[in-house]
C-alpha cells in the first residue's frame, strides 16, 4: 500500500502499490500530475473508460469507497 496525499487527499488517501507505474516513483516517492477524473461509483468510472473519456495521464478517484465510506460492495 501506498498512501498519497496532495491538494486531491490533503487528509491522506491509499492506493494499491501494485496498481502504480514504477517510472511514476522519483526518488523514492510517488509523483504523478494529471487531470482528476472524480466518480462515486466504480460502475460510473468503469463506463466512463470503456467510454474513451479517461486519457493516459489522468487520476481516477472514487470517493467514498471502503469500509468507512460507502462500505465494500466487492464483498457484499
Amino acid at each position: 500500500m501506498v498512501f498519497p496525499n496532495g491538494n486531491l487527499s490533503p487528509e491522506g488517501s491509499g492506493v494499491k502499490s501494485t496498481a502504480l507505474a514504477p517510472e511514476f516513483f522519483v526518488d523514492g516517492k510517488y509523483k504523478h500530475r494529471g487531470a482528476a477524473k472524480v466518480f462515486v461509483t466504480e460502475d460510473d468510472a468503469i463506463k466512463a473508460i470503456k467510454d474513451g473519456k479517461i486519457n493516459e495521464d489522468d487520476v481516477i478517484v472514487l470517493l467514498c469507497r471502503g469500509p468507512l465510506g460507502a462500505g465494500m460492495p466487492e464483498t457484499a
